[in-house]
């Protein structure tokens, strides 16, 4: 009888409802021997909707601890009359040098929301908390209503006001370590959350009518202006001024109250953790009595005393564990689907806060990064993937497990691996004999690793992921498994890859430091990581072979050399200016003769002479075994590590724009496969010698001089992304240039001098270098400012600009230039020599 009365009554919703309505479409599976118990089947796609429903719970007010209540002081608990702290002295406001006042028109406000207002106006003006003033200054304020609907907040616009006022350090607590200070043991909790905090620090009153804005009563309709004599909401620097003063007070309380529980403040946010339920309300009843008589008012409603579990900062704290609150959970998955670019990243943003619970994370938001990127204007590109990593996140954010609480008397476990140039990894700790996630990490590989080899992109998540694994260990051991052979790769493989500071940036990070012990996996997923007692394992594959066979020009392509080899070859191309002249040209010799040299055409830069020298040595090496050996780093990784991989991306750099020489880098990859056998070696330039490693490349570099000599450059050689960023009116050409910002030069006479009256003498040179270099020098000093880490000499109107790195330097001359232009010098592109190794002449 009961099965066909629900059976019926299923029937009646179905026809009612349509078709996505999570109505059960099978028969109630009930079973009269089971106390009464209903299973109800839902659909998969409404799941989620199901789990936000079950999260929802009427909210109820905290129930205050009996033993507690008659032990504090009725004073601490937030009433009508604000708190004021007895301690604190006024906060004086400082403006940024010739900041001018903000004057901001009022915005209309309906009456209804005037009225609104006005109780709450009112009461600030009986307490004190507002005051009448006559301000130069006026920012606009806005009714904001309650959740209730019936209430109005009180909101000013304060963004002009944060912009002109100094800005001061902001040392408050960082709520990603916070929660490390909690121990294993602590297993009772007390948050306290203070009322209207702001307003318990008093303002100076010479800094009050910066923050005046306009009133108009709806009584009378009087307008007047009213200022805040307490730290305002919406100032920037509110959270910072506060949070020190009740720090500084609150280390009075510690010194007095030093036993086996905890303390920690977040602005205005506080929970003491203790071990025993008898020494949490002793700690909760001497800090409320504490916090009422410094003058501070505590909110009853969202007290939570002497609890197992309790909410901090949106996270649900248990003995050991923390977990995303069920209100940051619900309120995230309502969130429907965005309609534009704003609703997106409000999405995102809201999403990342909790990625550190989301397993995988990064490859959930790459579709929806990659949507924003593309977006125009108001216009979102919502494509079926971006639906799908919508969805699974809200999924996944309704399965987000308890995280452990770092323990930092014990080592950590740190599982990386890379995917889809994204570093992905899992933070553990042993539980027993289980492993348990204390936070799940992902983190984007920059632009230029992303282009390195897989075992190489490796590496760098295992730098990335070390650094944001460090910020919950503070200094424990961290033992780190990766499903490469890190060191390995690093020191013999990246070389060819890594830049000098990077390359000892990850040296330090990997091998500098004692925290850090490396260990290799054969395991790629983090969920089977967690589950497996001894993650150490054999790898499946050879990294470095595998860099060699994938990413070389050839599999069998040394970079140390042949034994016995038929050919031992010394090669080199050479672009510089002498004497206003540019020369290029390139040569190939043994030990005791010159092989081959030649001039190149007027625009060759130094590092196409290169290429051009390897390819024709390469040639000559045609059926043989040969070893070749150059000082240029840029061809060495050219035909060693970049050459295939932008072979195979179709000659694009890693940033996606064409790369350089495509037609030299082409012939080179065909080139290398006509040795028999070859390797080939990098040498430092400029050294001298007659040992087999340093050749004699005095005597070659002057073949070349003399050869290059009858080909002179009529322009110089300017690489083509210099040219592409520089304003054209850098360059020097028929109209001279004047420089803006310098007042006329004043021509001193000797003491005594009698007039010329008939013809004026020339300024000597030395006296017009003299004023011209003073005056650029001058203007120098502006640009140098913003790149002191760059070498800038100056002679006359000579410039050398010096750096660790081609990037740093070409950038630096990008800005120069355009500083130049603008100010405007003009300078000779003829005679300019730009992002060199060598070979310059100032």
């Amino acid at each position: 009888m009961v099965i066909e009365k629900a059976r019926e009554e299923n029937e009646r919703q179905n026809a009612r409802n349509g078709p996505d309505r999570f109505m059960p479409t099978q028969e109630p599976d009930w079973n009269p021997n089971s106390d009464g118990e209903i299973r109800l089947l839902i659909p998969e796609s409404k799941a989620i909707e199901v789990r936000v429903f079950m999260l929802q719970d009427s909210s109820k007010e905290e129930q205050i601890p009996e033993a507690v209540d008659n032990a504090v002081t009725p004073l601490v608990w937030a009433s009508e009359v604000p708190g004021r702290s007895k301690l604190a002295e006024p906060a004086k406001v400082t403006l940024k040098p010739g900041a001018k006042p903000v004057r901001q028109n009022q915005y209309p406000i309906k009456w209804e929301a005037r009225k609104g207002l006005e109780g709450l106006i009112t009461e600030f003006l009986e307490y004190g908390l507002l005051v009448e003033c006559e301000s130069e200054y006026n920012t606009p304020i806005l009714p904001v209503k309650k959740s209730g609907g019936k209430e109005y907040r009180l909101v000013q616009d304060l963004r002009a006001i944060n912009q002109i006022v100094q800005d001061i350090h902001p040392v408050v607590a960082n709520p990603y370590t916070l929660l490390t200070s909690l121990k294993e043991e602590h297993k009772w909790f007390t948050v306290l959350e203070l009322k209207d905090a702001f307003f318990c620090i008093p303002l100076d009153t010479k800094s009050q009518s910066i923050f005046a804005f306009e009133w108009e009563s709806p009584a009378t309709g009087r307008k007047t202006q009213l200022t805040w004599t307490v730290l305002p909401q919406g100032f920037k620097n509110s959270p910072t001024l506060f949070g020190n003063q009740l720090a500084k007070e609150l280390e009075m309380w510690k010194k007095q109250n030093q036993g086996e529980g905890i303390l920690l403040q977040y602005v205005d946010d506080i929970l003491i953790a203790a071990e025993s339920k008898e020494t949490c309300f002793e700690m909760t009843i001497s800090l409320l009595n504490f916090l009422g008589q410094g003058g501070y008012r505590v909110s009853r409603n969202k007290a939570q005393i002497g609890k197992e579990a309790v909410i901090y900062l949106g996270f649900e704290i248990s003995q050991g564990q923390r977990q995303l609150g069920n209100e940051r959970k619900e309120a995230i998955c309502q969130i429907p689907e965005p309609n534009s670019p704003k609703e997106l990243k409000a999405f995102l943003g809201m999403i990342g806060w909790c990625r550190l619970w989301i397993l995988n994370y990064g490859l959930y938001v790459k579709p929806l990064y990659e949507a924003l990127k593309e977006s125009k204007d108001q216009y979102l590109t919502w494509t079926p993937e971006c639906h799908k990593s919508f969805k699974e996140l809200r999924k996944a954010l309704m399965m987000a497990p308890a995280l452990g609480l770092p323990d930092l008397t014990k080592p950590f476990e740190l599982f990386v691996h890379e995917r889809q140039h994204l570093a992905l990894g899992v933070l553990a700790q042993r539980l027993g004999p289980w492993k348990r996630p204390v936070g799940y990490f992902s983190k984007q590989l920059d632009t230029v690793s992303k282009g390195w080899p897989g075992c190489l992109r490796a590496v760098a998540a295992t730098v990335l992921l070390i650094q944001e694994a460090r910020k919950l260990t503070m200094g424990q051991k961290i033992v780190v498994y990766v499903p490469h052979m890190v060191i390995t790769v690093l020191e013999q493989k990246g070389g060819h890859w890594l830049s000098p500071s990077r390359m000892l940036k990850y040296q330090v990070v990997l091998l500098e430091q004692d925290d850090v012990e490396l260990k290799t996996t054969a395991i790629v997923n983090p969920a089977m990581f967690l589950s497996t007692e001894n993650p150490t394992e054999k790898l499946e594959h050879d990294c470095l072979l595998t860099i060699e066979q994938v990413y070389s020009s050839r599999p069998d392509l040394k970079d140390e050399p042949l034994k016995d080899p038929d050919l031992e070859l010394f090669m080199d191309g050479s672009s510089f200016v002498q004497e206003g002249r540019r020369m290029a040209g390139y040569a190939v010799v043994t030990t005791d003769k010159v092989l081959e040299s030649g001039t190149l055409p007027a625009n060759t830069s130094a590092q196409k002479a290169e290429l051009v020298a390897l390819k024709q040595a390469l040639r000559m090496a045609e059926g043989k075994r040969a070893n070749i050996w150059k000082d240029s780093k840029y061809a060495f990784s050219v035909i060693h590590a970049h050459g295939a991989i932008w072979k195979e991306r179709g000659l694009l750099s890693a940033q996606g724009s064409p790369i350089r020489h495509k037609e030299e880098v082409l012939q080179l990859l065909q080139d290398v496969q006509k040795p028999k056998e070859v390797a080939v070696m990098h040498c430092k330039a400029h050294q001298f010698g007659q040992t087999l490693h340093i050749p004699p490349e005095n005597a070659w570099r002057a073949q070349i001089c003399l050869l290059t000599e009858k080909n002179p450059t009529e322009e110089g050689d300017i690489p083509d992304e210099v040219l592409d960023a520089v304003i054209p009116i850098a360059w020097s050409s028929g109209t001279p240039g004047r420089a803006k910002n310098v007042t006329p030069v004043k021509i001193q006479l000797k003491p005594g001098a009698q007039p010329v009256r008939k013809k004026q003498y020339p300024i000597k040179l030395e006296a017009r270098k003299g004023l011209f270099g003073s005056a650029l020098a001058k203007e120098l000093e502006q640009w140098h400012s913003e790149y002191n880490t760059i070498t800038l000499l100056q002679y006359v109107d000579g410039l050398l600009i010096g750096s660790d790195t081609n990037e740093e330097c070409l950038e630096a001359t990008i800005s120069l230039l355009n500083f130049l232009a603008l100010a405007g010098y003009r300078v000779s592109k003829k005679k300019a020599q730009i992002g060199k190794e060598r070979d310059l002449k100032l």
